[in-house]
């Protein structure tokens, strides 16, 4: 995807959360910066040891993904989940955390699509290396 596309993408999945042209850094940030606060609240909630855990093991198993595109993530996803035998929230959750810092935003899936396998990986390599 080049940098128009992307930019695209991200201000489409941030559009519902902005209201005026100045809340568009806030909303979008995580899209274009690694550089981003974790929501406290969701951290404390969704980033706990077993979650981090369990995120190591997601991110190998995208960084093994051949094709990098939503229904690959989500079948990977929800695959782990199932050997885990816990509910998909339980990886949805804490990966949105991980990647964007917020409890809440576009599909876990198509927000990991569209911010990209680098971008991705990095950022669970970073969460998970603490």
């Amino acid at each position: 995807m080049n940098d128009d596309d992307y930019t695209h993408h991200a201000l489409d999945m941030a559009r519902e959360r902005i209201h005026a042209l100045p809340e568009i850094r806030g909303a979008a940030a995580y899209f274009f910066s690694d550089d981003f606060a974790l929501d406290e609240a969701g951290a404390a909630k969704h980033l706990a040891d077993v979650s981090r855990g369990r995120l190591r093991q997601l991110r190998e198993r995208l960084q093994a993904l051949p094709d990098w595109n939503h229904d690959a993530i989500e079948g990977v996803i929800r695959a782990l989940a199932g050997e885990l035998n816990i509910k998909p929230a339980e990886l949805i959750h804490p990966s949105r955390m991980a990647v964007s810092g917020r409890t809440v935003g576009p599909s876990v899936f198509e927000l990991l699509n569209v911010l990209g396998r680098e971008r991705v990986l990095r950022r669970l390599q970073k969460l998970t290396a603490l």
